[in-house]
Order: structure tokens, then sequence, then C-alpha cells
């Protein structure tokens, strides 16, 4: 068997277009903005000859780098799982349907909050609607096209600020045509809303969970 990792987390930017309260990006100094182009995401997977599946995420957005579409297309080549999670902002509808012909396999949206004031307290920004939107849009390509990827998806981060919020999260997805929606856990670093006191793996009320 080879030794050789199947999986792998490559990040192709550190730029975002959001301040979220529960990431160490929006707090913590950091090195100079910059993108992963075509060439050097090659070198690196190069060095992963056999790889399954590649992620294209980390604290930046993914849709703000140039190359991503190509980056896509180069992962599925090799025949790669390829998949990200995004706040859909910038997802336009050329943008979209790039990604859609390169292959991506799944495409994860950030939504936190089932309403503007939420998801502006959480998030930073007043991106509500836009994200919903163009997560609609682009439910909506890929039934014109009549394409069964990408999986799209939402990823809810649940802490005691947003979870009565989940069932309408959940609702309106479903509404829009996004097929799963993924319950994450928050990591806190005690700065933000990423602290102790909003976790719910840590002395959360049972039935208050179990309510919603």
């Amino acid at each position: 068997m080879s030794s050789t990792p199947r999986e792998v987390y490559i990040e192709p930017t550190n730029r975002c277009n959001e301040f979220c309260q529960t990431c160490p990006r929006t707090f913590f100094s950091r090195e100079p903005a910059a993108d992963l182009d075509l060439a050097r995401f090659v070198v690196i997977l190069d060095q992963f000859p056999g790889i399954e599946r590649v992620v294209l995420h980390g604290v930046g957005e993914p849709l703000l780098a140039r190359d991503l579409p190509l980056m896509v297309g180069e992962a599925n080549r090799r025949g790669a799982q390829v998949l990200f999670n995004t706040n859909a902002l910038a997802l336009h509808r050329r943008l979209a349907e790039q990604l859609v012909t390169a292959g991506l396999d799944g495409l994860r949206v950030s939504m936190d909050a089932a309403d503007r004031s939420t998801y502006l307290a959480i998030r930073g920004v007043d991106g509500y609607e836009k994200a919903m939107r163009r997560t609609a849009e682009f439910c909506t390509l890929l039934g014109r096209l009549g394409a069964e990827r990408p999986r799209v998806s939402m990823v809810f981060m649940a802490m005691r600020e947003n979870l009565a919020e989940l069932p309408s999260v959940i609702e309106r997805a479903g509404a829009i045509g996004v097929r799963s929606v993924i319950l994450q856990r928050l990591i806190y670093f005690d700065t933000g809303l990423a602290v102790e006191e909003q976790s719910l793996m840590n002395g959360a009320d049972p039935e208050a969970i179990e309510a919603c």
C-alpha cells in the first residue's frame, strides 16, 4: 500500500471578503495577502501521486482566487474529488459555470444565520441576502444544465448565538435546492464570538439542543 496521503487541503488564497467573529483571520496578524497560481498548485499536486480528495479552502475565501476553476480542473483531471467551503458572495454566474465545467464535486456554503441581522453579527458584513441569492442561482444553474455535481450543501456553525435559527436555515436551504445542511461545532480561541460561552459542546443544555 502506498504511504502517500490520499487527501490534501490546499488554500487557494488567504484573502477574504468577510470578517467572521469566529475566525482567527479577523483578529490576528497574518502574512501579506496572496493567491496561489496554477503553476504552483501543479507543483504541490505533483508531490501527491494518486491523490483522491483535494479540499480547496483554509482561512481565505476560495472564490477570490483567480485560478480557482483551473485548479479544480487540474485536480479533477488527476481523478481526485474536489470540494471547498465558501461564503458564496463572489459566486457570480460566469464563475459558477466555470466551476461546473471544471468538474467541482462539492460546494459547501457557510450559512450561520436565518436572517440579515444575525448574519451581520456573526460574519461581519451585510451579506445574507446576497449569499442566499447566489446559492439559489447556482442550484438553478445546475438544474438547467442537468448537472449532478457539484453537490451543494450548507455548513452551519452552531453556537448559543444562532442555534435557534437552525430550523429556519434548513427550511430555506431545502426551498432553494440545497441538498444537505452540515452542522459544525464551534472551535473557540477566546476572541470575538469564538469563546467558550458560545460552545454547545461544553455544558450545553440538552433540552435546548433537542428543541431545534
